[in-house]
């Protein structure tokens, strides 16, 4: 649910927002990176990849466990 547009625009804002009130050191702040589901539709991957690029996300991670859950009655 967190990886559709509307939801994702919102709390990156959140989380931007909390990190820009906090004072980093020489460096700045530690990057941003969201971590997405790697079997995501078509749309889901644009809207996050349009929320990534307006918000300025330093980067993504596609590595994420799955979403979809095998039929544990068949193990």
């Amino acid at each position: 649910m967190l990886q559709g547009r509307k939801q994702l625009k919102v709390l990156v804002k959140k989380v931007q927002a909390a990190r820009d009130e906090m004072q980093w050191g020489e460096e700045g702040p530690p990057p941003l990176l969201v971590k997405i589901a790697p079997d995501l539709s078509k749309e889901d991957l644009e809207d996050i990849a349009a929320v990534a690029l307006a918000l300025r996300l330093d980067g993504l991670i596609i590595s994420n466990t799955t979403v979809s859950r095998p039929d544990r009655r068949l193990c």
